[in-house]
C-alpha cells in the first residue's frame, strides 16, 4: 500500500484576515482544521503547517490515485459557507498531492512536491488539485 502527502492552502485568507481582522481569521483556521480533520480517517494524520497551510499524511492507500478523492472530500467540507460575526464566508482550498514512494522516499521531499503541486494549482486556479511536478 501506499502514502500521500496533501499540501493545503486556504484561497484568499490574507484578504480575510486584512478585511475582517484576525479574530475572523482565527475562526476560518479553526473551522478549516475541523472540516480537514473530520474528512479523514483516524490512520490519517493532519498538522497546521504555518499560516494558513495543512498537511495531511494519508497512510495505506491502495492506489496514489485514491488520494484524489480524499482531496476532493476535504475541498467539499471546507468549501460548506460557515457564518462569524454575521458573516458568511465561503472558502476554498488549494491542494498539491504527492505519494510515497513514486514522488520521493523522505518527508522532506513528499511534503517540498505537495507543496510545489499546491503552488502549481493556485496558478491554474483556486479549488482545484495540483499534480506533482517533477
Amino acid at each position: 500500500n501506499q502514502i500521500a502527502i496533501l499540501f493545503l492552502d486556504i484561497d484568499g485568507f490574507k484578504g480575510i484576515n486584512d478585511a475582517l481582522g484576525h479574530a475572523v481569521g482565527d475562526e476560518v483556521l479553526k473551522h478549516a482544521a475541523h472540516c480537514i480533520a473530520s474528512s479523514v480517517r483516524d490512520v490519517d494524520f493532519v498538522c497546521r503547517y504555518g499560516g494558513d497551510e495543512f498537511v495531511v499524511l494519508v497512510t495505506d492507500l491502495a492506489q496514489a490515485r485514491d488520494a484524489a478523492l480524499v482531496s476532493q472530500k476535504i475541498a467539499s467540507a471546507v468549501a460548506s459557507p460557515i457564518t462569524i460575526e454575521s458573516r458568511t464566508i465561503s472558502l476554498s482550498l488549494s491542494i498539491g498531492v504527492s505519494s510515497y514512494p513514486e514522488d520521493g522516499i523522505e518527508a522532506d521531499t513528499l511534503i517540498r512536491r505537495a507543496d510545489l503541486a499546491m503552488y502549481e494549482a493556485k496558478k491554474l486556479k483556486s479549488n482545484r488539485l495540483g499534480n506533482v511536478l517533477p
